[in-house]
């Protein structure tokens, strides 16, 4: 079965054996990034979103995949509106970042750094907005203005949140003072 066929014909869930015999399928025919993420782009956005969970859950087992197509998966992320992809790759980025698996270059920096800042301010799951404030957190130091804009965030959506938000942006909070503390 073609590379094609197998993502074009198969139905994915969102289960936990769909996404095991998809990765295992992605090993085994040694598939590039860049190919997985044509033929992504080439679905229809209900079965893309699928296919992103699938390369959630595969970045977090071989954290380089992504490496050679790094730009690719950036212009899809900067195109995503459905929900459960965006959490996906705001985990995708967070994995990445606190890992330090890959070395972004400048420009995608600030691509991730806008489109994180975008997701967290606009309405987002809440998912999607505690992955945004971990990318952001390790991106904290590219520009001056990222830790003063994201504690302004995090402090004027603190009691607002949901006890998952309430929870990482403490750690964030709490992790910014101890580095600052140490200035």
């Amino acid at each position: 079965m073609s590379i094609n066929d197998y993502f074009s014909s198969n139905k994915f869930d969102f289960s936990l054996t769909c996404r095991n015999n998809a990765k295992k399928f992605i090993v085994e025919q040694n598939l590039p990034a860049e190919t997985f993420l044509k033929i992504l782009q080439q679905q229809e956005e209900d079965k893309q979103i699928p296919l992103i969970v699938i390369l959630d859950s595969l970045v977090e087992d071989q954290p380089d995949f992504l490496n050679s197509s790094m730009d690719s998966f950036i212009e899809i992320a900067l195109k995503t509106l459905n929900e459960t992809a965006k959490r996906c790759i705001s985990r995708i980025f967070y994995h990445l970042l606190r890992n330090q698996t890959f070395s972004f270059s400048a420009s995608q920096k600030q691509k991730i750094i806008t489109l994180h800042f975008d997701w967290l301010i606009k309405p987002s799951l809440v998912a999607t907005r505690v992955n945004c404030i971990s990318v952001l957190f390790y991106l904290r130091d590219e520009e001056d203005w990222i830790t003063a804009d994201l504690l302004a965030i995090i402090n004027n959506e603190l009691l607002k949140n949901e006890p998952s938000f309430r929870s990482r942006a403490s750690k964030v909070i709490r992790k910014i003072e101890k580095n600052q503390s140490r200035l």
